[in-house]
Order: C-alpha cells, then structure tokens, then sequence
C-alpha cells in the first residue's frame, strides 16, 4: 500500500514539473515584456521632451508644412530616434 501511495505521489510530481516550469517560463516572458514597454515609455518621454524643445512651430503657409516635416525630419536623425519610436 505505502508503495501505490509513494507511486502516486511520483507520478503527481511528475506531472506538476512541466506545469511548474511552465508558469514559470510565462513569468518571466511577462516580466521582459514590461520591462521593455517600461524602457519604450522612458525613450519615448526623453524623446519627446528633446523634440519638444528642438520644434521650430510651423509657419502659416502652405509650404511651411514641408519645411516643418524636414525639420522634424532632421531632428529624429539628429537624436538618432530609434526606428520602433520614428512615426515618420
């Protein structure tokens, strides 16, 4: 009898290994994941307050517009943004 139970319960830690390693894998995909949207907000923020110092505001003609999207243009080489925060 003491071997059936001993039997079991190998077999029931046998089966809560993978499971184990399982959520523990998850975990620590979960954590990464945070930790690099964590970093993205942070360059975003740095990004976005050197831009905010560096924009010129655009004129009110219309070519204005083009000189406005080249500087901004200019300013993303410049700070050397990284291509997951470049919205151009």
């Amino acid at each position: 009898m003491e071997s059936q139970e001993k039997l079991k319960q190998a077999e029931l830690e046998a089966q809560e290994k993978p499971k184990h390693a399982e959520l523990k894998l998850n975990d620590e995909k979960l954590a990464a994941e945070r930790a690099e949207k964590a970093s993205v907000v942070k360059l975003a923020k740095r990004y976005g307050d050197a831009m905010k110092a560096s924009v010129k505001t655009m004129g009110p003609e219309i070519l204005d517009f083009v000189l406005f999207v080249r500087h901004i243009e200019s300013i993303f080489k410049r700070f050397d943004v990284p291509a997951k925060l470049d919205i151009s």
